[in-house]
């Protein structure tokens, strides 16, 4: 007979079975957090949470609410939210009202999880989790960007945006906020984009994007709004690694109040940067030799928010709201200096006036700027660049813009003057350090790119600086040096039909009816045929364009018209025109061996090269 063995199961332990029967064991975590709505009630909390701190983001930015209002309501917030989720837990909602729950076993001692350890539970996991989001947040900062406190501080100042009632106060606006700029620019220690770099971000706030432009830590944006004789000035600082601000505050008062309000956001912003960063800033007092008298600032305000046009029309104007000022302060250095700086703006871009007159204007204010404040920056930098552009002394000229760096190390001016100071002796390995300077403080400015372009010409880097005159007018479309310098630069190169299309395109840029037929002056490089038509069209451009012709002196020169070309540079000699220092730059290759070029380009106390 068959034996079938079996195998006999373990009997369930009787202490398991009796926690399957047991009604005092207690539930699982997940399922009293569930029958207590604990989980629903978080959701809710954080959806009602995100909507009201979004809409608390768009009425500060709106009303021009101080912003601790926003982080008022963001801590009350987050606190709330373990308050919440313990309230959820402790109590239900019955037919007879709110009543503390007790669980299903009635809150025996037997259950595990009590509310009082509920509450604690998530009151330290909360703090918990708090901690690490703001460890995370300054860890994120240590790996996904430099720290500040290593490479320097670092900042740019954004425009502040105009939200008075008229929309009619940009001017003051953007002044109160290059003013700021200024002070800040003085500091040994802080590094600071320049203004028309921060200025281009007008309309795009997106601060990392900013930061990462302008290579910048710290970003400062605010508001301003003015009604009558009522100002409300808001500024932040804001971490550009995490959008975190250090550092914000709102300044009511009167509109006289405008120049102790200038100096307190800069003090505040100096002790928000070395308490967070660690940073002692040097921050000195503004020798802003500005003015006690509303009504001479705001000239000046307007003055500068034209002359920075370059356009000859507004030049003239910001001429006569500098002079205003004057009338109404006449110890307002800052205004004889925005005359300087006008006056000699328009020697290099109105081809109306003779560059002799103009000098000689700026000259009178700067002398009057000077007698005032000494060591301003601004007529510092002036000084150098009237002594190396116009005077012509070299070393008077370096040692003012190098005087000039020192008193304000971040603006860019300096730097750029003596990159186009060198680029002239053809001192040019000294010309591109300087000009790499200017543009690590202020990239997005088209005349520095033009610098390094006419640099790199100089140096013989012919693709490099066709790629740095397109930028440069890729930045500013109508910057009409540029298109000449490229088209020269192409010509000497010997590739007329490239120099031709460039003339086609700059015509285009200024509505010239026949920019097309500018490409003539491309073809004439390898056709003599053509040379006399070709000539005829560049003048009658020149005329249109209101250059001048004196200024076709290196075209004509590149082209072979040798004889012409040296009787436009002595025109250029007699009126200190801008071009008539260039003499031993790639712009008059072809002359250089000439006896009589040779002799007049030594007045400019130059050498040339063999």
């Amino acid at each position: 007979m068959a034996c079938t063995t079996h195998t006999l199961r373990s009997p369930t332990p009787l202490r398991d079975l009796a926690a399957m029967t047991d009604p005092t064991t207690p539930p699982s975590l997940l399922d009293e957090l569930k029958r207590r709505k604990v989980v629903r009630v978080g959701l809710v909390y954080g959806a009602v949470a995100f909507a009201i701190l979004e809409g608390v983001d768009v009425l500060v930015e709106a009303l021009a609410l101080p912003d601790v209002v926003r982080t008022v309501i963001a801590v009350a917030v987050l606190g709330g939210f373990p308050l919440a989720l313990a309230l959820a837990w402790a109590f239900e909602a019955t037919p007879e009202g709110v009543q503390r729950d007790r669980g299903d076993a009635g809150g025996g001692p037997g259950s595990w999880l009590t509310a009082r350890s509920l509450v604690a539970a998530v009151l330290f996991t909360s703090l918990g989790l708090g901690a690490g989001w703001l460890a995370g947040r300054g860890g994120a900062g240590e790996t996904t960007d430099p720290s500040p406190g290593t490479e320097g501080a670092s900042i740019a100042v954004l425009p502040f945006l105009d939200l008075s009632p008229g929309g009619d106060q940009a001017y003051f606006a953007d002044g109160l906020a290059e003013e700021l700029l200024n002070v800040l620019v003085r500091s040994q220690d802080l590094k600071v984009a320049a203004r028309t770099s921060s200025f281009a971000f007008r309309e795009n706030r997106d601060i990392r994007e900013i930061g990462s432009a302008l290579g910048v830590s710290t970003v400062v944006e605010g508001s301003v709004r003015r009604a009558g004789d009522r100002l409300r000035v808001t500024a932040q600082l804001i971490q550009v690694s995490d959008g975190f601000h250090l550092w914000s505050q709102t300044f009511d008062g009167s509109a006289s109040d405008v120049f102790a309000v200038q100096d307190s956001i800069a003090t505040a912003i100096a002790g928000a940067l070395q308490v967070t960063l660690g940073v002692a800033l040097d921050l000195p007092r503004q020798a802003r030799g500005l003015t006690d008298d509303v009504d001479a600032h705001d000239l000046y305000l307007l003055g500068l928010h034209r002359w920075r046009t370059r356009n000859p029309e507004q030049l003239q104007e910001a001429i006569g709201f500098f002079e205003q000022a004057l009338g109404v302060d006449s110890t307002f250095a800052l205004a004889y200096t925005g005359v300087a700086w006008a006056w000699s703006v328009a020697s290099v871009y109105d081809f109306s006036l003779s560059p002799r007159e103009t000098i000689s204007q700026a000259k009178d204010a700067l002398a009057r700027a000077q007698a005032l404040s000494p060591d301003l920056p601004e007529a510092v930098a002036i000084g150098g660049f009237i002594a190396s552009q116009y005077d012509w002394e070299w070393d008077e000229g370096e040692r003012l813009l190098r005087r000039a760096i020192d008193l304000a190390p971040s603006s860019p001016w300096p730097h750029l003057w003596l990159s186009v100071m060198k680029w002239r002796q053809g001192l040019l390995d000294e010309a591109l350090r300087a000009i790499d300077a200017a543009i690590v403080l202020d990239p997005l400015t088209a005349l520095s790119h033009e610098i390094l372009a006419l640099t790199l010409s100089s140096m013989g880097r012919i693709e490099e600086a066709a790629t740095a005159f397109r930028r440069a007018l890729e930045l500013e479309p109508s910057f009409l040096n540029a298109y000449y310098e490229l088209a020269i630069l192409y010509l000497g190169d010997g590739r007329g039909e490239q120099a031709g299309g460039v003339f086609a395109e700059w015509g285009a840029a200024v509505g010239y009816p026949e920019a097309e037929g500018l490409t003539i002056i491309g073809e004439a490089l390898a056709d003599p045929a053509v040379l006399p038509e070709a000539i005829r069209r560049a003048e009658a451009f020149f005329d249109y364009s209101g250059r001048g012709r004196t200024n076709l002196a290196s075209l004509l020169a590149h082209l072979g018209e040798t004889e012409r070309a040296i009787e436009s540079f002595r025109e250029l000699l007699l009126q200190r025109g801008s071009l008539a220092s260039s003499g031993g730059t790639f712009l008059f290759r072809p002359l250089w061996n000439h006896p009589e070029f040779r002799a007049m380009h030594a007045e400019t106390n130059l050498p040339l090269p063999n």
